[in-house]
């Protein structure tokens, strides 16, 4: 519980700022006794699950897919690169938690690299703009942004489109220190406060961010949801 984070506050307070702009987990503080004895204040997320997936997509009968690797490696990861047709390349780096599952993965990544100009058919873009937004922004790097590309989900409802759900935000505002395209491989206090707008936009590994970049009216978007996001929280002093 609060895992590297000594505030205990940056799980809910991230939830509660991302959550106004995609679907997000609920998350909150809860007093938590056992067997009568009070074991101390924990912050308690919402299960990624069916009572979260029937409030905000009305379906729970879709592909959910947990992109979270088995081992952490930064050369390999759920980065969303297209490896093949079969499924065995993807195993260690996805869980299919619900329904059919890999081949409509494959086909997803099969279209953000090879076809990238019909992506909106088969993903929520804005969704997934206003992610990447907020892990730069709010400097949430134990994310797809970071170096390992992992802790989100992806549901295909029923519209056929997967949307990203943003997930274990306890690592947010510079709590994970690990980049690859840094010289030292860290973030310091210093880097954290001036981490590039477009960090990874060129990154081989990133294609989620490389080939928005590419695209010139996604690129604007994302630049738009940075400032609106800035503006909002930052500097109305809501945060």
């Amino acid at each position: 519980n609060g895992f590297s984070d000594p505030s205990m506050i940056r799980e809910a307070l991230s939830y509660e700022l991302l959550g106004n702009y995609m679907r997000t987990p609920r998350c909150n503080f809860a007093r938590v006794h056992l067997n009568g004895a009070f074991m101390g204040l924990y912050s308690n997320a919402e299960h990624i699950g069916d009572p979260m997936l029937a409030k905000n997509f009305s379906s729970t009968h879709g592909t959910l897919v947990k992109c979270n690797p088995i081992s952490p490696n930064p050369n390999t990861g759920p980065d969303l690169r297209y490896l093949g047709a079969n499924s065995s390349s993807y195993t260690s780096n996805y869980e299919i938690k619900r329904g059919t599952g890999f081949p409509e993965l494959i086909a997803l990544c099969d279209t953000l690299n090879n076809r990238y100009a019909d992506i909106e058919r088969i993903l929520d873009v804005d969704a997934s703009i206003w992610m990447l937004a907020f892990n730069n922004l709010f400097v949430n790097l134990d994310s797809y942004s970071g170096a390992f590309r992992q802790n989100y989900y992806l549901y295909r409802s029923e519209s056929n489109r997967f949307t990203p759900i943003a997930w274990d935000l306890n690592m947010s505002f510079a709590g994970f220190t690990m980049v690859n395209n840094l010289p030292s491989g860290r973030v310091d206090t210093t880097t954290a406060k001036t981490l590039a707008y477009n960090s990874n936009s060129t990154s081989t590994l990133h294609p989620l961010i490389s080939k928005m970049f590419s695209n010139a009216q996604q690129r604007r978007m994302y630049q738009a949801h940075l400032r609106t996001m800035a503006e909002e929280q930052f500097a109305s002093g809501n945060v």
